[in-house]
């Protein structure tokens, strides 16, 4: 039975900005963030959300982090996938957001926007979200100590430090979303509620060409027939794919490589057909000469 795509980790579908293929070789080299060794179940779940909603992660409309090997893989998308899903609600009608503080006598303020005083201190954030047919809204309020986000020092990063109010109150407002429209973001989470530092997630789309190249390698690495030395020289493009090598000196080598194997596997082909026609004619001769004479066949019969 012939290989599918699938049975190999293929999977292609379809985006609004075309067409995206996802391989675990792709997902490891070009699409995990953080140092840790990401599993191959964080992998297939990672592909799947993409492929259930139609992200395409080479235009960072998702991320799969993974800082260490002690901790579990995170999946955000981008704020424009968010942005973009929220549009798509017809009977949306509107938001109300804001932050809660306290101030130096503790006391706890309920204030609309992300204005915080010199005195004053984030304790949380909150939303309000509108639907045309719906009779009440959905309201929510978050604690800053859930979801400001740590590093692995245990000490606040980079963006939550220097604007936590924004912060807590984008966590608020995307909770809204989530509750009043769970079927439009299903498994669409952000990098505030997962605590994520979205600053050192970059935003620069991810060579499509490259990515190309790295699956037509790959999808050679999985011939049986490939020997040793073949199967080392491509494993040796495969890792230059995914470094800074400059991809005009990996294109020309991998076709020069390619090139080679096509010889190879004429050159076997040819052999395996001399083989079959030295079984077919060995027996034959026998029938139509005999050895020291110069009777044929059709001598013989008559």
């Amino acid at each position: 039975m012939e290989e599918t795509k699938e049975d190999r980790g293929i999977i292609e579908y379809e985006t609004e900005h075309g067409k995206v293929k996802l391989s675990p070789a792709i997902v490891r080299s070009f699409l995990v963030n953080g140092q840790g060794n990401v599993t191959d179940q964080e992998i297939v779940l990672f592909m799947n959300l993409c492929r259930y909603q139609q992200l395409n992660p080479f235009l960072r409309d998702a991320y799969l982090i993974k800082y260490g090997d002690n901790y579990d893989a995170t999946m955000v998308v981008s704020k424009d996938v968010f942005n973009k899903r929220a549009a798509k609600a017809e009977d949306y009608d509107g938001m109300e957001s804001g932050i809660y503080v306290t101030d130096k006598d503790d006391k706890l303020i309920k204030r609309t926007g992300a204005l915080v005083l010199p005195d004053e201190k984030v304790a949380g954030g909150w939303a309000k979200l509108f639907r045309k047919n719906w009779g009440v809204p959905v309201e929510i309020a978050v604690s800053y100590t859930e979801y400001v986000g740590l590093k692995k020092d245990g000490e606040v990063n980079k963006q939550w430090k220097s604007k936590p109010a924004t912060m807590i109150c984008k966590v608020a407002k995307k909770q809204a979303w989530n509750e009043a429209y769970p079927d439009l973001m299903q498994g669409l989470t952000t990098a505030e509620e997962m605590q994520v530092d979205e600053s050192v997630l970059s935003t620069k789309p991810i060579d499509s060409v490259r990515v190309g190249l790295l699956s037509d390698i790959q999808g050679v690495l999985a011939d049986e027939c490939f020997n040793d030395k073949e199967r080392a020289n491509v494993e040796k493009l495969t890792e230059a794919v995914k470094s800074n090598v400059a991809l005009k000196t990996v294109k020309k080598t991998w076709e020069r490589e390619r090139e080679s194997r096509l010889d190879t596997l004429k050159s076997e082909k040819e052999e395996v057909v001399k083989e079959e026609d030295y079984t077919v004619a060995g027996p034959e001769s026998d029938r139509l000469f005999v050895e020291g004479d110069v009777e044929t066949e059709g001598n013989l019969s008559e």
